[in-house]
């Protein structure tokens, strides 16, 4: 027989590791920088197409999907930092979840 005491201490500590992996996540994601370093180069790239679209007509349909393709990223950087703003925000809820399981708070 399991003592349920045991078994509270238990689930929290589960409960509390799950959170911190989760909190973990979601700052690696937010401070990653693999996603603004493409950022940056596409810019540089789309700034060099730019000014030739401006003196060849033959040009202007690359310069169309290179600002589609720079509006896509941009939607991905903020779309990766939601993600770890939100992972952060369950990790923390998980801990705070984990020692009110635990008795320690409230």
């Amino acid at each position: 027989m399991i003592d349920p005491e045991l078994l509270r201490l238990g689930s929290g500590a589960v409960l509390f590791l799950l959170g911190l992996v989760c909190f973990i996540a979601g700052l690696s994601i937010i401070l990653t920088r693999e996603y603004r370093d493409g950022m940056k180069e596409l810019v540089t790239h789309s700034a060099r197409v730019g000014r030739r679209g401006v003196t060849e007509q033959a040009i202007a349909p690359i310069l169309d999907s290179t600002s589609r393709l720079l509006d896509s990223v941009a939607t991905l950087v903020r779309t990766a930092f939601g993600m770890g703003a939100f992972l952060c925000l369950l990790g923390v809820a998980l801990c705070l979840g984990a020692l009110w399981l635990a008795g320690a708070i409230f």
